[in-house]
């Protein structure tokens, strides 16, 4: 997924490999709601989802991480990862709480090998900022004129301080650190929920 393997831009392959997920995120609960119903359950489609949705972006994620974390480019999936962080919090509601939070904090960064380095407790910080506060901007008062500035705002900018951090950490270019945050603000301005 990256320009050396295949010549292509890695946020147009994460486009298409987030378009993917998401297809089959709601294919199976799609398919799960069916089956539970068919064996005579009568489940709540928005708890499927949300229970479902929260596995399946933690295998997802983990996943992604145990394939590329000796690479050098280990970096590619990050919109992802931002994508699936605002997804559980903003569109799944998820309730997770803070003794889970660490929990995964220090099995992800146990698996990276990542415990000792401090730069990475800081990413992990704003990874957690960004989930918190795209879950309290759902929470709130919903107006159709300031949920866009409420959702697009906080996200792009817990976005860039991430990229910043990767930027350094991985020493990317300036242009390729632009691109990446192009390709989120069009994946996170055209999700926001407008009523």
């Amino acid at each position: 997924m990256t320009w050396s393997h295949w010549f292509v831009a890695p946020a147009i392959t994460s486009l298409f490999f987030l378009l993917g997920v998401l297809t089959l995120y709601w294919f199976l609960t799609n398919r799960i709601v069916r089956l539970l119903q068919k064996f005579g359950y009568h489940p709540d489609p928005e708890a499927v989802r949300n229970v479902f949705g929260l596995l399946y972006m933690i295998v997802i994620i983990f996943g992604l991480q145990f394939s590329v974390r000796d690479s050098a480019n280990s970096w590619v999936f990050s919109n992802f990862k931002i994508f699936a962080v605002v997804f559980v919090s903003y569109f799944l509601l998820m309730d997770i709480h803070w003794w889970e939070t660490i929990g995964t904090i220090l099995i992800y960064m146990g698996i990276n090998g990542t415990l000792g380095i401090p730069l990475s407790w800081i990413y992990a910080g704003v990874y957690v900022a960004l989930f918190y506060v795209m879950k309290a901007m759902r929470t709130r008062k919903q107006d159709h004129w300031t949920d866009y500035f409420r959702f697009i705002i906080p996200s792009l900018i817990l976005s860039a301080i991430l990229w910043a951090l990767i930027g350094f950490r991985f020493h990317l270019t300036t242009t390729n650190i632009l691109w990446e945050m192009l390709f989120i603000f069009l994946l996170v301005k055209y999700d926001v929920p407008l009523r």
